[in-house]
């Protein structure tokens, strides 16, 4: 597979990964595609060991990286317990399971100049800052308020404070020691700038946390506001037309008997295209009415030939309504009237290339997050 088909309809899965994330991916996008590091979530996660090595069968699963560098990599140490089977079977089949990014030829000096500006703007560090407090009180409190074994909910009020007060420090501390590394590391505009020119060039589309998604916008759409909440609540272009439980109702072999369906694939094609011809201009409802009639039907009809029972779920798909969500970061609009968005030449060389001129970003627990509630 090249690397056009793959960026035509793909998504880059660049988050921990789960079984779970790995059926919502596989449901929605032709392929998926993960850094050669999702092998040591493998080594840490066995229960990975079983999908990756079908996906990887399927020719679903591919890992960015050149075959010959992937083989280099089954030697390093952090792969030496991953299983002797999948391990065999990557190494035999390096150049099938394999897709090389295509950079530019100018790409350091892209990553160079886009990362001098991005230190340079105290607003993009203060909102990485603010998604990094963000993500560890989420941690925090989720670890708290998810627990079985001490439910939060039959504590004491005073018990309750006392730990919620206990979690504020603790916050505080890992936060401290953030705000002590060095720079660079703190933000790591390098990598990530890096990072997102080899995403998109293997894929249409990227999984990524969702409370990195106002960086995003910042960086792509060169919006103005400063406060993260704001940017969320603005998405209009945010389409939660899956329930994220909905997809529990499958069984992997369920998803990949679907993907057969000719009506899969149609309806595959036709939300890749509308991923990239959507613009910041367009009409939101109108997007949203195309997506349920051109896309949302041909799930249904494909569940009904496959003749399969869940009738709730189909009707919940005809509603728009089932799991997470997919939002579009066009990279039209405001970036064209703004001198400084185009002088960043990451921004500009995404603008050049057709196929990335709007990036769907596939959101991990979107309905999460508050400002969307």
């Amino acid at each position: 597979m090249d690397s056009l088909s793959a960026r035509t309809n793909g998504v880059f899965l660049y988050d921990e990964p789960t079984i779970e994330k790995l059926k919502a991916c596989i449901f929605f996008w032709k392929n998926v595609v993960v850094f050669e590091s999702y092998l040591s979530e493998v080594v840490e996660n066995p229960d990975l060991i079983d999908i990756s090595y079908l996906l990887f069968k399927k020719g679903i699963l591919k890992i960015s990286q050149t075959p010959n560098g992937l083989k280099s990599a089954l030697y390093d140490k952090i792969y030496y317990s991953l299983d002797e089977n999948l391990k065999e079977y990557i190494y035999r089949n390096a150049e099938k399971i394999t897709i090389e990014p295509k950079l530019p030829e100018n790409i350091e000096e892209i990553i160079k100049e886009s990362t001098q500006r991005d230190k340079n703007n105290p607003d993009l560090k203060l909102l990485v800052d603010q998604i990094v407090r963000m993500r560890i009180e989420n941690k925090w409190l989720n670890a708290l308020l998810n627990s079985e074994r001490f439910p939060f909910e039959l504590m004491p009020e005073e018990t309750k404070k006392y730990l919620l007060l206990k979690i504020k420090k603790i916050v505080d501390l890992e936060y401290k020691h953030y705000e002590n590394r060095n720079q660079g590391i703190r933000y790591g505009f390098e990598w990530r700038n890096r990072y997102l020119l080899e995403q998109s060039s293997v894929s249409s589309a990227l999984f990524s946390r969702s409370e990195w998604l106002p960086y995003y916008y910042y960086k792509l759409g060169n919006y103005s506001v400063k406060d993260a909440r704001r940017y969320l609540n603005g998405l209009s272009g945010v389409m939660p037309f899956v329930k994220r439980d909905s997809l529990e109702s499958f069984s992997l072999d369920d998803i990949l008997k679907i993907r057969r369906n000719r009506r899969w694939n149609n309806a595959m094609d036709r939300l890749a295209k509308l991923c990239n011809e959507i613009k910041i201009e367009s009409n939101t409802e109108q997007f949203r009415k195309e997506m349920q009639e051109k896309v949302i039907s041909e799930y249904q009809d494909a569940l009904g030939e496959e003749e399969l029972t869940w009738k709730g779920l189909a009707k919940q798909m005809s509603k728009g309504s089932i799991f997470t969500g997919i939002s579009l970061i066009p990279i039209v609009g405001n970036v064209l009237s703004s001198v400084t968005g185009l002088l960043d030449p990451l921004v500009s060389h995404f603008w050049k290339e057709e196929t990335q001129r709007n990036l769907p970003f596939f959101l991990n627990d979107l309905k999460k997050m508050p400002i969307l509630k």
